[in-house]
């Protein structure tokens, strides 16, 4: 999970650069919804990774259990992000409204770890 989610980081990086690059966000209403994803699976794998070092699913939690502390983190980060663009004024959306742009945010942050998640829950139950 830890490499999974090393790669998505570096194309999420990538991604971010030429969004900023050439105004992405700003040209391509639809840009931050794939951004969003990948984030959501990179804090998901991460997560994943981290239980998976704190042993979180070998003991009495399970691998159910570990997808939803994974999940809460996620939406966590994701939440305060979302924090942290409306306390910088960064509340220009091309669509929508600003709550609305929030909530789609968080669902697809949400969408990313679930994908995560399941792709995971695939990988340990038939190991």
């Amino acid at each position: 999970m830890l490499y999974i989610s090393l790669a998505g980081a570096a194309l999420l990086q990538v991604m971010f650069f030429l969004a900023i690059r050439h105004d992405l966000f700003w040209h391509l209403w639809w840009y931050d919804i794939p951004m969003h994803f990948l984030g959501g699976v990179v804090l998901g794998g991460l997560g994943i990774w981290l239980a998976g070092e704190l042993q979180m699913w070998r003991g009495n939690a399970g691998v159910d259990a570990t997808g939803l502390t994974v999940v809460f983190f996620v939406m966590s980060i994701g939440g305060a992000w979302e924090i942290f663009e409306y306390s910088t004024g960064n509340t220009f959306n091309t669509i929508g409204s600003y709550p609305l742009d929030i909530v789609k945010d968080l669902v697809m942050d949400l969408t990313g770890a679930l994908a995560i998640f399941l792709y995971f829950r695939r990988k340990s139950l038939s190991a």
